[in-house]
């Protein structure tokens, strides 16, 4: 693929990207980067029956969630797989 942006700079932007998509995720926000989808948090948890029983204690995991845009789903259509020998 030809490309007027350097490597360097492709490396700069992806080093960003390392840095604050992070802290947006921290920050309670869904980070959308366009067509290529989105990241969020996913938080696990245990069930109380009254909301104000709920505590930071009842957290017991976060995932990192991708969920990809139209366009790059699309990109995959057509995959094939085989099995090694």
């Amino acid at each position: 693929m030809v490309s007027t942006v350097s490597s360097i700079d492709n490396l700069a932007v992806m080093e960003a990207m390392l840095r604050l998509i992070p802290l947006k995720l921290l920050e309670g926000n869904i980070v959308y980067l366009g067509d290529f989808g989105t990241i969020y948090l996913n938080l696990a948890s245990e069930g109380v029956e009254n909301e104000a029983d709920f505590t930071i204690g009842n957290i017991k995991g976060v995932k990192v969630r991708f969920r990809p845009g139209k366009d790059f789903l699309e990109s995959l259509k057509g995959v094939e797989f085989e099995k090694e020998q």
